[in-house]
């Protein structure tokens, strides 16, 4: 297994083919879907396919959307990393906990080592990150890592206005 980042807490890695089961339960969550890509929860062949398009898409990039690990247990509580933004070169940060993981601090954290990652491996980029404008807790977290609201964007795969947030990260010196 290759680690992408580690927290005090966490673990960041590429997701595998044994991850079926904790991908079901961000991405199979009917709650959790309802502010990602229109509302479409993913049955088990969906989370296969998943998996397997972030694998080609790591191989292809260098960066996905990778699991997030417990450190303690190894339990996999979702996903954060990024996507290209509008065919690169910069970054859509992606972040996606399942239920009994939200208000604990977890996108906080892991969306900081991945944003690290980008200023070590990919710098300089500009990192863009846009959310559901109900989902509150994501719209806290992008202010919280320093993004910049920039305006409401219509987005044609949600067919919805959305806020639009950017940080700009520098090599470091």
């Amino acid at each position: 297994m290759s680690v992408v980042a580690e927290t005090e807490r966490f673990t960041l890695r590429p997701w595998t083919s044994e991850d079926v089961e904790a991908g079901l339960r961000v991405w199979g969550d009917p709650e959790v879907m309802r502010y990602v890509d229109g509302g479409q929860a993913l049955d088990e062949d969906g989370v296969r396919r998943c998996i397997e398009a972030g694998a080609a898409y790591f191989a292809k990039f260098g960066i996905q959307h990778w699991a997030v690990e417990r450190r303690v247990d190894g339990k996999v509580l979702g996903c954060c990393g990024f996507s290209l933004w509008e065919e690169g070169p910069d970054l859509e940060l992606v972040c996606h906990l399942a239920v009994d993981a939200w208000r604990q601090g977890v996108a906080t954290e892991a969306a900081g080592a991945v944003i690290a990652w980008a200023g070590a491996n990919r710098a300089p980029v500009t990192i863009f990150g846009s959310a559901d404008p109900s989902n509150t807790g994501s719209l806290r977290l992008m202010e919280k890592l320093g993004m910049t609201f920039m305006e409401n964007r219509w987005f044609d795969d949600v067919q919805q206005h959305e806020p639009l947030y950017r940080l700009s990260v520098a090599p470091k010196v």
